[in-house]
C-alpha cells in the first residue's frame, strides 16, 4: 500500500545531490553501474508509520507514504500531499489536500485517510488497544476534523508555533487499507519473519526460544508462561502469540529485531551457527 506519488521522499535534496554528485563521478570515469544501493545501521523494525520512534525504520518508511508536510534542504517546510495549510486562528490550521492522489491500491487518498491517520496517532488505544507510540510529536493536536471530501482542520488544545514543522514527521495511510489488514498486518516485516519461522523445524523452533537475549525479561516470561500452560503448543507458535502479546508494550520493536536474527541465525546450518 504505497502512495504511487512517493518518489524517494527521504532526505530528497540531501540524497539527490549525492545521487548526481556520484552519476557525474560515474560519467566522467566512463563507467557504467546498474544498481545504487543505500547502507542502513539496521532494517526497518515496522512499515506502519505509526508504530515506531525509531530514525531508521521512519527513513525507510517516508519511501513508502507522503506526509501533508515535507521538508526542503533548506529546512523550509512546505506542502507534500497538501495544496496549501492556513492557519485561521491560534490552535486552528486548515489544509486543503491535492486532488488525484492515490494509494497503490488506486484508492484516491481524501480527507477522511488524513483524519483516520491523525485520530490513530492521537488518540490512546486507538490502535486495537495500543497508543502509537509517536502520539507525543504531534504535540497538542486534540482533533482532526473533515470539512469536506479535499479539506481536514487541526484543532490544538494550546497555540504550538512548531505545529507545521512536525508534520513532516507524520505519513498519511489509506483507512481502508488499515481497516482491512488490521494493525498487525501493517508490521510486514514481522510478517516476513514469521513466515520464515514457519518453514523451521519443530527443534529449531525451540532453539529460537534459547537464542532470544535474556535482557527481553518480560517477553522470556510470557515465553515461559505459555509453554506452561500450553504444553502441546509447537514452539513456534508460542513465539508468534507471545509477540502479539508483547505488541502493546516497549518491547515491541526490540522483540521483533530479536525474532528475525534468531529465525536467520537458526536457519543456518548447524556449522554455521554462531555460539551463543
Amino acid at each position: 500500500m504505497m502512495n504511487i506519488r512517493s518518489l524517494f521522499l527521504i532526505d530528497r535534496a540531501v540524497a539527490s545531490r549525492l545521487f548526481f554528485a556520484g552519476l557525474l563521478a560515474v560519467v566522467a570515469s566512463g563507467a557504467l553501474c546498474a544498481d545504487v544501493r543505500v547502507g542502513f545501521t539496521q532494517d526497518a523494525l515496522t512499515l506502519d508509520p505509526a508504530n515506531h520512534r525509531k530514525r531508521e525504520t521512519e527513513t525507510v518508511i517516508r519511501n513508502l507514504y507522503d506526509g501533508v508536510m515535507t521538508q526542503t534542504s533548506k529546512s523550509q517546510t512546505v506542502p507534500e500531499i497538501a495544496e496549501s495549510v492556513r492557519q485561521i486562528d491560534p490552535v486552528t490550521y486548515e489544509v486543503k489536500l491535492r486532488k488525484g492522489v492515490k494509494f497503490h491500491s488506486g484508492d484516491e487518498m481524501t480527507a477522511d485517510d488524513v483524519k483516520f491517520t491523525y485520530d490513530r496517532l492521537t488518540k490512546d488505544k486507538a490502535m486495537g488497544g495500543q497508543t502509537s507510540p509517536r502520539q507525543s510529536l504531534v504535540g497538542p493536536l486534540v482533533s482532526t476534523d473533515v470539512v469536506d471530501r479535499y479539506t481536514v482542520r487541526f484543532k490544538l488544545k494550546e497555540p504550538w508555533p512548531v505545529f507545521e514543522r512536525m508534520l513532516p514527521a507524520q505519513q498519511v495511510v489509506s483507512r481502508k487499507f488499515v481497516e482491512k489488514v488490521g494493525n498487525d498486518g501493517m508490521a510486514l516485516v514481522c510478517r516476513a519473519a514469521t513466515e520464515q519461522l514457519g518453514k523451521l523445524s519443530e527443534d529449531e523452533q525451540a532453539a529460537i526460544i534459547d537464542l532470544l537475549p535474556d535482557e527481553l525479561q518480560a517477553t522470556a516470561a510470557r515465553i515461559a508462561k505459555r509453554r506452561k500452560d500450553h504444553p502441546n503448543e509447537p514452539a513456534g507458535a508460542t513465539i508468534q502469540a507471545t509477540l502479539v502479546e508483547s505488541w502493546n508494550n516497549g518491547l515491541r520493536d526490540v522483540v521483533q529485531a530479536e525474532l528475525r536474527n534468531a529465525v536467520t541465525e537458526v536457519a543456518k546450518k548447524p556449522g554455521e551457527r554462531a555460539a551463543k
